[in-house]
């Protein structure tokens, strides 16, 4: 138990900043706490044996336990990130103009604010040829304030014999990367 006691410990305290993960590595601290208890208790009827690994597993524990709130935290922010991410909050987006020249291809649109805060936006145009889509363009309209408007432009080089579209495609919050 003393033995175990430790390496659980071990393991928890290692991984109990990592996101999500931290939940492990907190049952495994308690885990860990309660073995090495046992493991102190056993020492004492085992003369001593292993009494070290348990008083170990315990002191490391509790600093896995403690070290969790990190792993909380930050499972916060990456949340907070990643649902900004996929919500960047309500807004309306319009394709005014599709402009093929040649291979090349323009679209010029729209994006209004229909919040009452700042947000950060990634816009997908879509070009696409008989329901297919040939290519993507990503882009990126930054502090657009609430309720205001702003005009975008986007290009790609893309040939097709047959007639290309200019579409919205999906709309993100800001890269939680920061690409």
């Amino acid at each position: 138990m003393a033995i175990a006691s430790f390496i659980v410990a071990v393991v928890s305290l290692l991984t109990a900043w990592v996101p999500f993960i931290f939940v492990l590595a907190a049952a495994g601290a308690i885990t860990a706490f309660i073995f090495g208890i046992i493991g102190v208790r056993t020492a004492a009827r085992c003369e001593g044996r292993g009494r070290g690994f348990a008083v170990t597993g315990i002191v490391v524990s509790v600093a896995a336990l403690a070290l969790c709130t990190v792993g909380l935290l930050f499972t916060r922010v990456v949340l907070r990130e990643f649902g900004g991410y996929i919500d960047p909050g309500p807004f309306s987006v319009k394709i005014v103009a599709c402009d093929v020249s040649g291979s090349g291809v323009a679209a010029t649109g729209t994006i209004v604010n229909n919040d009452d805060r700042v947000h950060d936006y990634q816009i997908t145009v879509d070009y696409t040829a008989g329901g297919r889509v040939l290519d993507s363009d990503v882009v990126r309209v930054n502090n657009l304030a609430a309720g205001a408007t702003v005009q975008f432009e986007s290009a790609s080089y893309v040939t097709s014999p047959l007639k290309i579209d200019c579409n919205r495609g999906d709309v993100f919050g800001p890269d939680p990367f920061g690409r």
